[in-house]
């Protein structure tokens, strides 16, 4: 078994770790089975720029385009660059909630969504 868990805090994505292994390991007493728990990769959480993200949301509610945020625990660039500069990040819808694997596919219009959302954000801030 797989399992990908974010949060913005460090302490709580730890705490929900925990809880997890826990819940399995109970689940293998009463299965009668063994199992083996490990770690494969842990990216802590990085940030993104308040003023940034804000603007992106703008950028999208002026197009009409709808809201989620979503805490990213994938290995970005972002990630990085956020401890150097104001950083913000556009997720792109995948079909059928596929990300970071061989299915990840995304429709064009939700692609076509992201550039228009990243073309207003790069157009104001040059206006800044």
């Amino acid at each position: 078994m797989q399992q990908e868990l974010r949060h913005p805090d460090p302490a709580i994505l730890s705490a929900v770790a925990q809880e997890s292994w826990r819940m399995a390991e109970g689940c293998t007493r009463r299965l009668g089975v063994s199992a083996q728990w490990k770690t494969l990769s842990r990216d802590e959480p990085a940030a993104m720029d308040r003023d940034m993200q804000a603007l992106l949301h703008s950028c999208a509610e002026g197009l009409g385009i709808e809201v989620h945020d979503l805490a990213s625990g994938a290995g970005h660039d972002a990630q990085l660059f956020a401890t150097a500069c104001p950083t913000g990040m556009v997720f792109v819808q995948s079909t059928g909630g596929r990300s970071h694997c061989p299915e990840e596919s995304s429709p064009p219009d939700a692609i076509s969504q992201a550039v228009a959302v990243l073309t207003e954000g790069l157009a104001r801030l040059t206006r800044a």
